[in-house]
């Protein structure tokens, strides 16, 4: 399970920054997220999260998404919580692309 994630956020971050995330964070990734282990989660699931986001929310929220997620991989894998190599999203970007 993910926890703490904003204890592993960058230092430096605007405000404004922070408080989207942690909007998109509580709106969206803790409930898809919850009772997940991040070394069971693949790149699938984080596909078909940004497919369902991408019918129904903005270009900008999607991507902000996608950066948030990877965001999180990434810091986790720093940080050695996690030994997994970091899941690859497509699916939302390709549908915003046929828009």
């Amino acid at each position: 399970m993910i926890c703490h994630v904003w204890l592993l956020m960058p230092v430096g971050l605007k405000e404004s920054t922070v408080w989207g995330y942690k909007q998109i964070w509580n709106q969206h990734l803790k409930p898809h997220f919850a009772g997940v282990k991040l070394k069971d989660y693949r790149t699938h699931h984080g596909s078909q999260l940004l497919t369902t986001l991408a019918k129904k929310l903005g270009r900008r929220t999607v991507t902000n998404t996608k950066n948030l997620m990877s965001a999180i991989f990434t810091l986790r894998r720093e940080h050695g919580l996690i030994e997994t190599p970091m899941p690859r999203y497509e699916a939302a970007d390709s549908h915003h692309r046929a828009r």
